[in-house]
């Protein structure tokens, strides 16, 4: 046997040493008569040398491996798989709206026409969904989306109840989730979205008032105090998280957000830190954060965060499969009014970007979506300077990260590469609470 390529080894305080599979993505932590014992057999490669339970345990998450065991080929094979067949869940992010009630400098709905679904569209919605939940199809997973979707709140209530009803007829598992600013999620539109099974609520806080109002505000006023009432309000109905977009123009400001969020009793809501990036249209860069820049920056934050009694999501664990990005996934579509429908959500409000657009329950596919079809990372030619995707032990991790965005040419290290590359291993320190 061997150990695995995508084997990451990170010593500890105590002695003892944290094993990480990228691939599998499982972890453990060894005291230190086990790591001193996974050491005696790393020299040896002799089996008998290895304690009998840690023998098991590195077995059983794919640490050892049997010696002809192709692990790229496996990441290779497993995306194409999920590729070309999907998976079981028919997964949907509906932008209720184009429309806004807030102008945030870096959202695509900057210029962008405030159109709604219609009638005619939720009934060529519905139709759609209908035809794609067939036999091999067990969940119907729903993101509403906008815009600001709460503006398309009689949408969310009319689609819920019919998909409700569809998924009940034909024995499948529904769930629905929103992403919303937060300024409209009142008690009555909490009650029409609990009514509509959603069950989880992402609102987007930027930064302390003074900060937050700059970035994304109301016409002729800040929604701070908006959004924190909404905050308040969704963690009676739902769960609840909060994302934070950072940039340089707002990091220094976020230790103080989490400290007045701990200080209004919201520690019981999880924090999630994303970075903001824009298109290399974008001709002043100055102000967005690399990757290896945002890693440092998510760490320090999220071991402030869980001082102050928050919880970070896992780093891994959560999704163990071959698709890292739902634009690639045959099972999953971005639909907006008109019908316009997308693979990847950064092109809601591009309709020229539309791989096609449904008109009565079918869709019209245009060339572009080729583009989503043929895209493989394991025959990207490295740009001069680049590291090669394919020897890379974060590759199960991120699979040569954005699409899009190596579509459009970003630069791969800065803006692609998955921040984990660069803090994987202290953020599952944190996680597991050891040093």
């Amino acid at each position: 046997m061997k150990l695995s390529y995508y084997l990451l080894e990170s010593s500890l305080d105590n002695g003892g040493i944290l094993l990480i599979n990228t691939r599998t993505e499982n972890y453990c932590a060894l005291d230190s008569e086990l790591a001193d014992n996974f050491f005696n057999f790393k020299q040896s490669m002799n089996l008998d040398d290895l304690d009998l339970e840690l023998k098991e345990l590195l077995i059983e998450y794919q640490i050892l491996i049997e010696e002809n065991k192709d692990e790229y080929k496996c990441i290779v094979d497993g995306h194409w798989e999920e590729r070309s067949n999907g998976n079981s869940v028919l997964s949907l992010i509906l932008a209720t709206t184009l429309g806004c009630n807030l102008r945030c400098s870096y959202c695509f709905e900057k210029n962008k026409q405030s159109i709604n679904l219609s009638l005619d569209d939720e009934a060529s919605i519905f139709k759609f969904v209908s035809s794609q939940l067939n036999e091999s199809t067990e969940k119907l997973q729903i993101t509403w989306f906008g815009g600001e979707p709460l503006l398309g709140i009689k949408s969310i209530e009319r689609l819920s109840k019919r998909f409700l009803q569809l998924t009940t007829f034909r024995g499948k598992v529904y769930s629905s989730t929103i992403v919303t600013n937060g300024v409209f999620m009142t008690h009555e539109n909490a009650k029409i979205l609990k009514r509509a099974l959603v069950s989880s609520v992402q609102i987007t806080i930027d930064g302390t008032k003074e900060i937050h109002d700059k970035m994304r505000p109301a016409p002729n006023k800040g929604s701070y105090d908006d959004v924190i009432k909404g905050v308040m309000v969704s963690r009676e109905y739902f769960n609840t998280s909060i994302r934070i977009n950072l940039k340089r123009a707002n990091v220094n400001s976020i230790p103080t957000l989490l400290q007045n969020l701990a200080t209004l009793g919201l520690v019981d809501i999880s924090l999630s830190f994303a970075v903001i990036f824009l298109d290399n249209q974008d001709s002043d860069m100055s102000d967005y954060l690399t990757q290896e820049e945002f890693a440092v920056i998510q760490l320090n934050l999220s071991r402030l965060a869980v001082k102050l009694g928050f919880t970070i999501g896992n780093v891994l664990g959560i999704a163990k499969n071959h698709l890292r990005c739902t634009a690639l996934d045959p099972n999953h579509y971005t639909i907006e009014p008109r019908g316009y429908v997308h693979k990847c959500v950064d092109y809601v409000g591009k309709t020229k970007d539309a791989i096609g657009q449904i008109e009565e329950g079918e869709v019209s596919l245009k060339n572009s979506d080729k583009l989503w079809k043929n895209y493989s990372v394991f025959t990207v030619t490295p740009i001069e300077g680049e590291d090669d995707c394919g020897f890379c032990k974060y590759l199960p991790l991120c699979y040569g990260g954005c699409p899009k965005d190596r579509i459009n040419g970003s630069d791969k290290r800065k803006y692609i590469c998955t921040p984990l590359r660069f803090n994987l291993v202290d953020m599952i320190k944190l996680e597991l609470d050891i040093n």
